[in-house]
């Protein structure tokens, strides 16, 4: 009897088992079925609804751009993932839904707005050849005030690509490119204009923004490396300028000379594959290599204060990826052309390493450089002054200017009762604090000097600081 209790308690809790298993199964087959339904990434402006796509990952989305009339601007994206077609889209203001742009199927666009693109809103979808897609960020594009911005260098910089532009012409600002073709650094080279030479001759435009770029014919022609500065030169007359380090010294000087108020840039070119050879491992016959050079800029630029677009370290454009290189020839002649192999190959260049395609630079330059430059200007303004305090002593009070302008820094200054002159108030260095004051501080007077990224400063109201007597 024991027996056959023990039977049926077993079978009892096999069926239990089965059942619990059974239910389980059905449970996850209804969620694998809920979780492929497609939704719209955003039904707020009627956009077609798609399934995402998990192999498709965009690693850097569009952003908002600003344009002047006759300028260009370069909207771009980037994307992982196998086989991939892009499609731009727009609306205007004004205007319910999003449209197709016709034509624009590249990850990098650059384009000149007119006036009626001023609000206009763009995203692109990027898809896979079995229909997956993913849409990116909405970005906006409007008409703004924006700095202007000199560009000097070598063929990188000269470009060719888009006329005379190169891709200071492609940041969407107004602009003047000095770049020459061949040029380096150093005096390596005496049939073309060196780059810090090219700085000097520069008349009748006064940037906001100056970015410099050069060093390859340098690397390519063997020029000395030189000693890395650790201290400022105070002349040009000491320097070395058949080294590539005194030659870069002399840039800096003239940059600081010239444009004082400016913006201050180098640009650190991309991997380079030339003829065979892989310039960022391999040594030149002066024992240096792409990569030593590059920490030999990232130093300098530090000595000098010169804010350093390292496309060589932030982009993952590299030229011993043949698909990524120009393929155009110069055929020599009467009439010398350049022959390109790919329709959208529009660099000048011979195809030996140096230059990668046109798009290339839409894609790995333009978008790293607008991260470093500032492109609007921000007037610089006081919007609220402080004020005189009157307080007991022991309180608190809190002392404040608001002000508005772009990379703004503040310092405090004082002058205690019979004192000649302000001082630097050492560590307050706040738009607004908390301030305790003793009774040595009575009478004492106080203002700030607000400066923006570009130098400009303005003082604000002095007040004074009144210590209210203890009641009778």
């Amino acid at each position: 009897m024991q027996r056959k209790k023990l039977l049926v308690l077993s079978i009892a809790i096999s069926l239990f088992i089965l059942t619990f298993v059974i239910n389980l199964y059905i449970l996850g087959r209804i969620k694998a079925a809920l979780s492929k339904t497609i939704t719209p990434t955003d039904t707020s402006d009627s956009a077609a609804p798609f399934e995402p796509s998990a192999a498709i990952d965009i690693v850097r989305q569009p952003e908002n751009r600003l344009f002047v009339p006759g300028g260009c601007v370069t909207l771009s994206l980037r994307a992982q993932g196998s086989d991939l077609h892009y499609q731009w889209y727009y609306r205007k203001p004004g205007e319910k839904d999003f449209s197709p742009w016709n034509g624009h199927t590249h990850a990098s666009e650059s384009v000149a707005p007119p006036d009626s693109w001023d609000g206009i809103e763009l995203y692109c979808t990027v898809g896979e050849a079995d229909g997956h897609s993913v849409r990116s960020d909405t970005i906006t594009v409007s008409r703004g005030d924006t700095l202007s911005v000199l560009g000097v260098g070598d063929s990188i910089c000269s470009g060719r690509r888009n006329g005379s532009k190169g891709f200071v012409g492609d940041l969407g600002l107004p602009y003047l490119n000095a770049g020459v073709s061949g040029s380096s650094l150093s005096t390596v080279r005496t049939d073309v204009t060196t780059i810090p030479d090219q700085l000097m001759q520069v008349t009748d435009f006064d940037p906001d923004i100056v970015i410099a770029e050069g060093g390859l014919n340098d690397l390519y022609r063997n020029a000395p490396l030189g000693e890395i500065p650790t201290v400022q030169a105070d002349s040009m007359d000491a320097l070395d300028t058949s080294t590539v380090m005194g030659g870069m010294q002399k840039l800096f000087l003239i940059m600081k000379e010239k444009y004082p108020d400016a913006q201050h840039c180098f640009l650190i070119v991309h991997k380079i594959f030339r003829k065979g050879v892989y310039l960022v491992d391999t040594p030149n016959q002066a024992g240096y290599s792409q990569t030593d050079m590059h920490d030999a800029f990232v130093a300098c630029c530090r000595v000098y204060g010169i804010e350093v677009i390292d496309i060589f370290k932030d982009s993952p454009l590299d030229t011993s990826d043949l698909s990524l290189l120009s393929e155009c020839n110069y055929t020599s002649g009467s009439d010398p052309e350049w022959e390109c192999a790919r329709s959208n190959d529009t660099d000048y260049i011979n195809g030996d390493g140096v230059h990668p395609l046109n798009r290339c630079y839409l894609e790995y330059y333009v978008p790293i450089i607008l991260q470093h430059i500032h492109t609007q200007v921000q007037k610089l303004a006081i919007t609220s002054q402080p004020q005189d305090v009157e307080i007991m002593p022991g309180d608190s009070f809190l002392l404040s200017i608001e002000a508005e302008g772009t990379g703004l820094r503040c310092q405090w200054y004082y002058k205690k009762e019979g004192q000649d002159s302000f001082r630097v108030w050492n560590g307050h260095t706040f738009r607004s604090e908390i301030i305790t004051p003793n009774s040595s501080w009575d009478g004492i007077q106080l203002y700030c000097e607000v400066t923006d990224k570009f130098g400009h400063s303005l003082q604000s109201d002095v007040i004074t600081v009144r210590m209210a007597k203890e009641p009778q």
